[in-house]
């Protein structure tokens, strides 16, 4: 599977859009020529509560910045993307709770609870293409964070202090990919015809005579 990303947008974005439970989303795109290729950029914010008596308040920033040159066969291009988030979470809460009227459906224990992640990333491509040759390398790093805590006993082990636990994960990762290949040669991967009748080799002509004995009695 091949996945290419856009060097161009055939027209400018620009999106704003409103909606209940704090919901608010804004896009801007857009693409123009610099130096000897093409830049681009999109930049992506959100933001929501939720039906939530404690909002979710949940914000993300997208955002990609991306320069090229050239085509997929002969040129090269540079990415730079970015993705953050945060959020509070309700978490489940006691069926009880709920059925005894002491919080109500979209209520929450721990109103700490939630999370925050972001993920950088940094890639690069570089292709050359000839009648004898080709040859391309890709190369990315990719830093990510996720950060959530949860509560799901509440105060049954620490009636002080609460239950609530942190699940952090943090990773770094580089790829590297470079490859250069030949055309291959005609003559040892060549497939012979379908039975075709190209000319005669041999021609044999086979006469056979049966002869036949009569006698009277």
């Amino acid at each position: 599977m091949s996945i290419t990303y856009a060097d161009a947008l055939p027209r400018r974005i620009a999106s704003i859009g409103l909606a209940q439970n704090g919901y608010r989303r804004a896009l801007l795109a857009d693409s123009s020529a610099a130096g000897h290729g093409t830049l681009l950029y999109a930049v992506e914010g959100l933001h929501n509560d939720g039906p939530f008596i404690h909002p979710d308040d949940f914000r993300k920033l997208n955002g990609v910045l991306r320069y090229s040159e050239g085509d997929t066969a002969n040129g090269f291009n540079v990415s730079a993307m970015l993705y953050q988030a945060r959020w509070n979470s309700s978490d489940q809460i006691p069926l009880r709770s709920v059925a005894s009227g002491a919080i109500g459906r979209f209520d929450t224990i721990d109103a700490s609870d939630g999370g925050r992640s972001h993920r950088y990333s940094l890639s690069g491509a570089w292709r050359r293409t000839g009648e004898a040759s080709a040859t391309q390398i890709d190369a990315s790093l990719v830093d990510t964070r996720l950060e959530l805590y949860s509560n799901f006993t509440y105060f049954l082990e620490d009636p002080l202090n609460g239950d609530q636990f942190a699940q952090p994960d943090r990773r770094r990762t580089a790829a590297l990919n470079a490859r250069h290949s030949w055309p291959e040669d005609e003559a040892e991967h060549r497939e012979p015809q379908a039975r075709p009748r190209l000319r005669a080799v041999a021609q044999d002509r086979v006469l056979r005579q049966r002869r036949r004995r009569l006698s009277q009695q």
